[in-house]
């Protein structure tokens, strides 16, 4: 499990752009951790990492989530965001308590909390 975020990170790296990462930071506000990937490359890295890893349960997916939640990177949370919301079909209440905490922990910017809260957080609402 702890070599996700790896695996994650060394794909982000294969399309990052210094242009794409100077650029990303003047939509936000505050500073964030980018590696310069365009927002459709991620989304599209996220659907082949998705299948790639072959998750076996909701609990496995959460726990790497929370680990790409962690690492800081703007675009490995919103490899979370897409990932958790893969699997709102097998949502339940409780799992909005790690919703909850993803929100106060991690989410530092609007387009995070967009991408979250849209998606996964509206999913279960």
């Amino acid at each position: 499990m702890n070599n996700i975020p790896d695996k994650v990170k060394t794909e982000l790296q294969k399309h990052a752009d210094e242009k794409v990462r100077i650029s990303s930071q003047r939509f936000f506000k505050e500073e964030i951790n980018t590696y310069g990937v365009k927002t459709p490359v991620v989304h599209k890295l996220s659907k082949e990492l998705y299948k790639a890893f072959n998750f076996n349960t909701k609990q496995e997916l959460f726990d790497a989530c929370e680990l790409l939640w962690q690492s800081g990177y703007f675009e490995a949370a919103i490899v979370a965001c897409n990932w958790s919301y893969y699997i709102n079909k097998q949502y339940e209440p409780a799992d909005f308590e790690t919703f909850e905490r993803w929100i106060s922990k991690y989410v530092d910017n609007w387009a995070t909390c967009d991408t979250l809260c849209n998606h996964t957080v509206g999913a279960i609402v």
